[in-house]
C-alpha cells in the first residue's frame, strides 16, 4: 500500500471551531496526541515507503480483532 499524502485538518481549534480535530490544546498551547501521531508518521516514513499487510493468527486472534473493530 503506497502512501501519497498524510495530513491533519487544523492546528488549533477553539471551542466554537471543532476542537475535536485540533492538534493543539487551545487552553495550554501544548500538542495533543493527534499532533504527536502525525509527527511520528512524518518522521518515520519517507518518499517511496509502503505499508505491508499484516494478519492476526493464533489462539487469541479473533478476540483481538473484535476489540479493534
Amino acid at each position: 500500500m503506497k502512501i501519497d499524502v498524510v495530513g491533519e485538518s487544523q492546528l488549533i481549534g477553539y471551542p466554537t471551531q471543532f476542537p475535536s480535530v485540533s492538534m493543539m490544546n487551545w487552553e495550554n498551547n501544548k500538542p495533543n496526541a493527534r499532533f504527536w501521531v502525525l509527527k511520528l508518521i512524518k518522521d518515520s516514513f519517507h518518499p517511496g515507503d509502503s505499508l505491508v499487510e499484516t494478519t492476526f493468527t493464533g489462539e487469541h486472534a479473533e478476540d483481538l480483532l473484535r476489540r479493534l473493530s
